[in-house]
């Protein structure tokens, strides 16, 4: 089953309730968020996502050892990826509203200049802790499809990679474990609407909305992505590197670009003989502009 990534009409419920699982504090109501998000997997999600890596030796380990290495957003390669988008006017007009509907009569535009003094500050505060939670989430990207050519290329170090299949049950077996669809569009996920009592919940939530929102340009992507709070993992997050290396089921199977050289084959059919993980190998069609997947082992 694939999901159509470029119906978001489809999907704000999801994400609204995966919102309400980051931020919620309420155990009751994130068991009922997540329960949702369940059900949206039954009966909607592919039955697996593919995960792209380089020929390294190390992801080869990173399989072994049943890890998933979830990255902050500032190491992505998208410029547009999770960037702070304000609609400074808007926030303005509906605060200044707001100051309207508050203001008794014979008070002056006292009020009003208020409104924009609190504006600006909101929005200041929504920056800084934007790019505050920017840097304390963690992110893993996954695709839909094994077989696209341009994920090969640019993440599987030109077809030399391998591509690692993982069963969507056994990932969310964890409930912090909840892939989210990214959505593609033409605008971005815009912020008009600033409460300046909940700065941090807001951010949050917005930082959410842009980290699954993307431009059509990378609508070939067919990307769903785990995301994970640095206080989930406070032990385990690397300062350095900027990301946390965190448990994860073993993959159902695993295919090696068809540019993989030998030594890199021999270390993965290794691997699969050693877990019993099925092992495939994409081939170049001999008429189209496709790529075809064989069984090797």
């Amino acid at each position: 089953m694939t999901i159509r990534h470029d119906a978001p009409a489809d999907l704000p419920a999801l994400i609204e309730a995966f919102i309400a699982v980051t931020t919620e504090h309420d155990p009751i109501r994130r068991l009922a968020r997540i329960a949702a998000i369940r059900r949206f997997y039954d009966e909607r999600a592919p039955k697996t996502l593919f995960k792209y890596f380089p020929d390294k030796t190390r992801r080869i380990e990173t399989l072994r050892n049943n890890e998933l290495w979830l990255a902050a957003p500032e190491t992505f390669n998208d410029v547009f990826d999770c960037l702070l988008s304000v609609d400074s006017e808007q926030i303005l007009k509906d605060l200044r509203r707001q100051a309207d509907e508050k203001r008794l009569p014979g008070e002056n535009s006292r009020v009003r200049v208020k409104a924009q003094e609190l504006a600006a500050k909101g929005i200041g505060e929504m920056r800084s802790t934007f790019e505050n939670v920017r840097q304390t989430f963690g992110v893993a990207c996954f695709c839909e499809r094994c077989d696209s050519s341009l994920m090969w290329a640019h993440y599987a170090n030109f077809h030399r990679g391998f591509c690692a299949e993982y069963d969507l049950k056994s990932v969310t077996r964890h409930p912090l474990m909840l892939p989210v669809p990214v959505l593609y569009a033409e605008d971005r996920a815009l912020l008009t609407h600033l409460d300046i009592d909940r700065v941090r919940p807001e951010a949050i939530a917005y930082f959410i909305r842009s980290l699954v929102t993307k431009s059509a340009e990378w609508s070939y992507e067919r990307e769903w992505r785990i995301v994970r709070d640095r206080r989930t993992c406070e032990k385990t997050w690397d300062d350095k590197k900027h990301g946390v290396s965190l448990e994860f089921p073993t993959p159902v199977s695993v295919t090696l670009g068809c540019s993989a050289d030998d030594d890199f084959t021999r270390q993965m059919r290794d691997y699969c003989e050693e877990t019993g993980v099925a092992l495939y190998r994409m081939t170049i069609d001999p008429l189209r502009y496709r790529l075809n997947r064989e069984r090797v082992l």
